[in-house]
C-alpha cells in the first residue's frame, strides 16, 4: 500500500516574505502555516526573518537619529 505525501514544492520568495511578515505581526491564517510546515524550508524563513529584523532596527535608528539631529538645532 502507497501512501500518498503532499508535494515538497518549494514556495516562492514572495510567499515565504509575506508569511514572514505575518508571522512579525502574529496574523498567519492556519492554512498557510500548515503550508509553510510542509512546503517551506527552515533557512528560507531564517535569512527573511533576519532580514526583515535588519531592515527594521535600520529604519528605527535613522527615525531616532533624524529626530535626535532635528530636536538639537
Amino acid at each position: 500500500m502507497t501512501e500518498d505525501k503532499p508535494s515538497k514544492s518549494s514556495l516562492s520568495l514572495l510567499q515565504v516574505f509575506f508569511s514572514v511578515c505575518a508571522a512579525f505581526f502574529g496574523v498567519q491564517s492556519q492554512k498557510k502555516q500548515q503550508r509553510d510546515f510542509s512546503q517551506g524550508a527552515f533557512w528560507q524563513y531564517a535569512l527573511v526573518a533576519l532580514f526583515i529584523a535588519a531592515c527594521c532596527v535600520a529604519l528605527l535608528s535613522i527615525i531616532v537619529y533624524w529626530i535626535i539631529a532635528y530636536s538639537i538645532s
